[in-house]
């Protein structure tokens, strides 16, 4: 299906995904984070450290449209937020200043992240052997 859309995995799992907090949750502005590596760039490709950031995935489901459409939709944000994951998550909080809670993230209540399988057994795991 994703072939046929012309979507990733990663955008039709997401799209599920929204799918299940819409029914949940009957709301249609549904926004969801998301984690990028944050090496875009070859010169800190090779570099230790985390260099994670953090993006807001915000799809609007008014009007109950089919998968189809939603995977649409969903291609659209996640290509959008994705050409900015450079911006770092803490100036895009500073810029939209929304209403803070220390008990919260400020722009979004639930993430969704697709890890691909590890090779090996468990090998992040045995780091110390």
């Amino acid at each position: 299906m994703s072939q046929k859309e012309g979507v990733t995995l990663y955008m039709t799992l997401l799209a599920a995904f929204k799918t299940l907090l819409y029914r949940y949750t009957g709301q249609t502005d549904i926004v969801v984070g998301t984690v990028t590596a944050g090496r875009n760039q070859p010169e800190i490709q090779q570099l230790i450290g985390c260099f994670v950031n953090t993006l807001v995935l915000r799809t609007d489901l008014k009007d109950n449209p089919t998968f189809q459409h939603l995977l649409e939709r969903v291609r659209e944000v996640t290509l959008g937020a994705f050409a900015y994951q450079d911006l770092p998550f803490e100036k895009l909080v500073e810029v939209l200043q929304p209403e803070r809670n220390l008990g919260q993230n400020p722009l979004f209540q639930v993430a969704f992240v697709l890890q691909p399988p590890m090779s090996g057994v468990d090998s992040m795991l045995n780091w110390s052997q």
